[in-house]
């Protein structure tokens, strides 16, 4: 690696290779919360499904923010919100 050939002791690991470091910036902005669709043009991919194939295990996967949505759904507008009752 080149950054080992300019000084005497080395700076990186021998076995470090260019696609790992590329992994580890994919992997620190996902962690950063940059969106899918940007890290894959950051990466070049043609896809973002390439992106989310390559990283999706580091995406959040408990869909909490979703089923927190759809919880709100049921709660009242307003505290002046009254149901409606069903004749019959």
């Amino acid at each position: 690696m080149r950054a080992n050939t300019t000084t005497n002791k080395a700076v990186l690991p021998p076995n470090l290779t260019f696609h790992a470091l590329r992994h580890t910036y994919a992997s620190l902005c996902v962690a950063a919360g940059i969106p899918p669709l940007e890290i894959s043009r950051f990466m070049g991919h043609s896809k973002v499904t390439t992106t989310l194939t390559i990283y999706s295990h580091l995406f959040p996967s408990d869909h909490t923010d979703a089923m927190m949505a759809l919880s709100a759904l049921a709660a009242p507008i307003a505290p002046n919100v009254v149901p409606m009752r069903r004749r019959g």
